[in-house]
């Protein structure tokens, strides 16, 4: 463990060192994690990987504390040994040339997107070269202002954000659901060149 520390109320963010995980991971993979040092609990946690950098050898998680697991994997401090296996899973698909990107996310479902949106901006995918602006939509839903996080990252990677929350604290009141069931309808998304492009929607979490 190299950094752990706290992203939001009730949800946590740290920063593993494994450098073969690290090396091979792509967005919407994930890592099984041993919380403690002994089988109590007994078995694994999954965790989204929300960042990996193959030159530094690392990779990040972002996860809520839910259960004795994940309180003690909150409660790891810099130095401390955890037991990680990955990459698993098969990790989403790289949009296809001149369709935009549409990132959807619900809480802390968030977390993975974080990882397409950096590999995605590498690749200058939300960005309209011709037209000189981006074409990345990315609708993210919490359930209230506090529990808000990833908005500014995405936009640092190119992205038009929209943050919504249950109770209107922070963005729109509402989900990601209703707020894009408004949007795909206003005239003012008539207009805009990237509706013949199409869309390729990536989704995690509640919407």
């Amino acid at each position: 463990m190299l950094k752990s520390g706290i992203l939001a109320p009730n949800t946590c963010h740290s920063k593993i060192y494994c450098p073969k995980i690290a090396l091979c991971a792509t967005p919407g993979q994930f890592v099984h994690i041993r919380c403690s040092g002994s089988f109590a609990p007994l078995l694994r946690r999954p965790f989204s990987i929300a960042s990996a950098d193959g030159k530094e050898g690392t990779i990040d998680i972002i996860f809520k504390v839910v259960g004795e697991g994940t309180l003690i994997l909150s409660n790891k401090e810099p130095d401390d040994v955890v037991d990680v296996i990955g990459p698993l899973g098969k990790g989403f698909p790289m949009p296809y040339p001149g369709i935009n990107p549409l990132l959807i996310g619900g809480g802390i479902g968030t977390a993975p997107l974080l990882f397409l949106a950096k590999k995605l901006a590498q690749a200058m995918l939300p960005h309209d070269i011709d037209m000189g602006k981006s074409t990345g939509l990315a609708v993210l839903g919490f359930s209230n202002a506090e529990a808000v996080f990833g908005a500014d990252f995405l936009k640092s990677c190119g992205f038009h954000v929209m943050v919504t929350t249950d109770d209107g604290s922070f963005g729109i009141k509402g989900n990601p659901a209703d707020y894009l069931s408004s949007y795909f309808e206003t005239s003012c998304f008539e207009t805009q060149s990237y509706k013949k492009s199409g869309w390729q929607i990536y989704a995690c979490g509640p919407i």
